[in-house]
């Protein structure tokens, strides 16, 4: 996490006050009059937040007008912008965020308060720091999935009929074309959501002055539970309480607000948090995605050769003994010759489904080469290994396996090579090589057979 900190004040005093109180936490201050006097450190990129103040005597405009720029400038876009400011008004603050301020600090500073906004921050920013290709996936990712039709806000208060109460207002301060729905929850029943449950894109809870321990307990729960994990948190609360608000920060809110705040900024900032979610779902999606691509194959969805090498190690090191056997479809290149690509395609599938449903959940199944398929057989007996081999051989050999465009069913054939080792830590290499030996001694029997290897 970075601790980097840049300070641009036109107020020197300010400056060093700010300085003191954030080297006394061990963050390096670095500080600034004025954007020039800023430029060298962001051209070395040098910071991980920038506190940006009002400059005195200036029109409120310039200091938006400077985040608009930081924003836009690819070197400063992903670096936190914070506002400090003295208790600005309801617009003011509106504007701010608008503007591209990812929070406001108020003067005067409490310590304990701002040490937890910052450690949120980080928090964010390090998160996204993790995937270097954020930009470009959440590109792509908008190019092949539909923009979600709008987002789900939860309103979270002590009872239900506050909270409708609350939703109510966040609804009407809401522009009409947001698409943003607002759901009522009390603390129970926002934690009785499960993974069914259409996603909840962000959550302002509201704070009950006798139920603060427990709204603190709630921030908790949801940030640790399965389903609201993710969900960004407005607290809105009493904030003249720096530790309260400190620990609500440290707790999980990404936004700690007073409970006087308007319900124009209490949507503006939910609806902020939720457009993030949205954007870091579709990182997430497309990392899985990729992991998926680079562990399978795409045209059977089996495990391919890579990931095959490696869990076919682990096999060898957990079990005492184990079967190895290497499958090729008999003719391929005939078939595709005679048939065409697509008809290959449909016998591929066919015999990766037929080998998946009769195969254990423990096995495993991987297309290792064009017509070329590979099976662990983990815990297994010798002769129970024989008479799968066979069984698999029977199965593909007596079902069609695609039909050409005259209607006549193809089948194929497939020859099996299999060893069986009762022995730890085995060289997979090795291990696949003599089974692949023994696959071309059942296509040079003549094909349709299963042969197993005989000993090294």
């Amino acid at each position: 996490m970075g601790r980097r900190i840049l300070i641009i004040d036109a107020m020197p005093t300010r400056r060093i006050v700010m300085k003191a109180k954030l080297g006394a936490a061990r963050y390096e201050v670095l500080m600034a009059a004025d954007m020039e006097e800023a430029e060298p450190i962001l051209a070395k990129g040098a910071c991980d937040i920038i506190m940006l103040d009002t400059v005195a005597g200036a029109d409120e405009e310039d200091t938006r007008q400077t985040c608009r720029d930081l924003k836009a400038r690819a070197e400063t876009s992903d670096i936190p912008v914070l506002m400090m400011c003295q208790t600005p008004s309801q617009l003011r603050v509106i504007q701010a965020l608008e503007a591209g301020f990812d929070d406001i600090l108020l003067r005067p500073v409490d310590e304990a308060a701002l040490m937890a906004q910052l450690r949120a921050v980080l928090r964010r920013k390090s998160a996204r720091a993790e995937h270097p290709d954020r930009d470009f996936m959440i590109e792509f990712q908008s190019q092949t999935v539909p923009a979600a039709e709008h987002s789900r806000i939860a309103v979270v208060a002590s009872s239900r009929p506050k909270a409708r109460a609350q939703a109510a207002l966040l609804r009407s301060a809401t522009e009409p074309d947001a698409k943003t729905e607002y759901v009522a929850h009390d603390f129970t029943s926002i934690m009785a959501l499960d993974g069914k449950t259409p996603d909840i894109d962000a959550a302002v809870v509201f704070s009950d002055m006798f139920l603060e321990d427990v709204m603190l307990t709630l921030l908790s729960d949801m940030r640790s539970g399965q389903t609201l994990r993710h969900t960004g948190i407005v607290a809105a609360m009493r904030v003249d309480d720096g530790q309260l608000v400190a620990r609500a920060f440290d707790l999980g809110a990404e936004n700690v607000v007073s409970d006087e705040a308007g319900p124009a900024e209490l949507a503006w900032r939910a609806q902020a948090l939720a457009a993030c979610k949205k954007n870091d779902d579709a990182v997430r999606r497309n990392l899985e995605n990729g992991l998926k691509l680079a562990m399978t194959d795409p045209l059977t969805g089996l495990f391919n050769r890579r990931f095959a090498a490696r869990r076919l190690n682990q096999i060898t090191a957990e079990y005492e003994e184990y079967a190895l056997l290497m499958l090729d479809i008999d003719h391929f290149k005939r078939i595709n010759d005679t048939y065409g690509h697509s008809i290959g395609d449909k016998v591929l599938m066919h015999v990766a489904d037929t080998l998946r449903n009769d195969l254990r959940q423990d096995d495993l199944l991987a297309r290792v080469g064009g017509e070329e398929f590979m099976i662990a057989l983990p815990g297994i007996s010798r002769d129970l290994a024989m008479s799968t081999a066979e069984r698999l051989r029977h199965a593909i050999n007596t079902t069609p396996t695609a039909e050409r465009a005259s209607g006549k069913l193809i089948k194929a054939t497939v020859s099996i090579g299999l060893i069986h080792c009762d022995q730890e830590h085995a060289d997979v290499e090795a291990l696949m090589h003599r089974a692949d030996r023994a696959l071309y001694d059942a296509k040079a029997a003549g094909r349709n057979k299963v042969r197993v290897s005989q000993a090294a």
